[in-house]
């Protein structure tokens, strides 16, 4: 059972330490190539752009001719015709047809010659169609590639906030520490010391609250 527990001790240890080694600097620029690439906005953005992008070529497809051929070959075997050819009472030996097989082929082409201009009207529309795809996309990633800059700007501030924390840690607990000496040697209030502890508190309190927040803009 020891065993057991020393094992998964050292699998979560090892566990931090791959993730602490995962962690990765970006500047802001990868940041906002990373937020439209993996961006589910992003994502549906392009996938309308892109549907919009084949309604034009359907729209434009449905003017082309429409084309059909259509073909039948039969063969014939042991034919047995008899086919007697009025010469005049002449013979020029012509030697009679072998009929052994039959091909017939037929193509026809339907051309629409006037619909009203609904063809072209649906053509316009769909065109119309995909530059309001490509503007709304244009601007949901600017959308993106701005919250993006909030967030980044936020957790450098976060980030910031969290060492000048630790730096006002620092000097409370020094101070807290003098002030202990010079209580105990007669030269400071109780009181006073007690103000000093109670700061040291609420600085740590803060500072917690501080690397919380950077956590969750970092994550």
């Amino acid at each position: 059972m020891k065993r057991k527990i020393i094992f998964i001790c050292l699998l979560g240890i090892l566990g931090i330490k791959n993730m602490q080694s995962q962690k990765t600097s970006l500047t802001l620029e990868e940041a906002i190539k990373l937020a439209l690439l993996n961006s589910d906005e992003s994502k549906i953005a392009d996938t309308k752009v892109n549907t919009a992008g084949y309604e034009v070529k359907v729209a434009k497809s449905k003017r082309y001719p429409d084309l059909k051929i259509a073909g039948q070959y039969q063969h014939l075997t042991k034919v047995n015709a008899d086919i007697k050819f009025d010469t005049g009472g002449q013979q020029n030996g012509a030697a009679e047809p072998d009929i052994s097989s039959l091909m017939l082929g037929q193509a026809t082409a339907s051309v629409p010659i006037f619909t009203g201009f609904k063809l072209n009207n649906l053509v316009k529309a769909s065109k119309n169609n995909y530059e309001a795809a490509t503007l709304d996309a244009k601007s949901d990633k600017e959308d993106i590639a701005l919250q993006t800059v909030n967030d980044y700007v936020n957790l450098y501030k976060a980030h910031k906030t969290v060492a000048l924390i630790q730096e006002n840690l620092k000097s409370a607990q020094q101070r807290v520490k003098d002030f202990t000496a010079m209580e105990q040697n007669g030269l400071l209030a109780r009181n006073d010391l007690l103000k000093a502890q109670l700061q040291e508190s609420n600085i740590e309190v803060s500072l917690e609250e501080a690397k919380k927040n950077e956590k969750i803009l970092n994550f």
